[in-house]
């Protein structure tokens, strides 16, 4: 098992303490992967408005 599915599982056990009325997740597979591995994929529903935005020519640039 990777870094990358220890983490979401770990924070899963510690997710299952709260009992959360609703779970949201961008519908990128990612996004709904982690759910999955925290145990949290049957409580989740999708938003794309939590989709990640690209800033194109903006990204990166620090303000002058």
């Amino acid at each position: 098992m990777s870094n990358g599915q220890a983490a979401p599982r770990l924070l899963g056990t510690r997710l299952r303490k709260i009992p959360f009325t609703q779970v949201y997740t961008s519908p990128l597979r990612r996004a709904s992967r982690t759910c999955e591995l925290a145990g949290l994929a049957m409580d989740t529903l999708v938003d794309y408005d939590l989709v990640e935005w690209g800033y194109g020519d903006y990204e990166g640039l620090k303000k002058r």
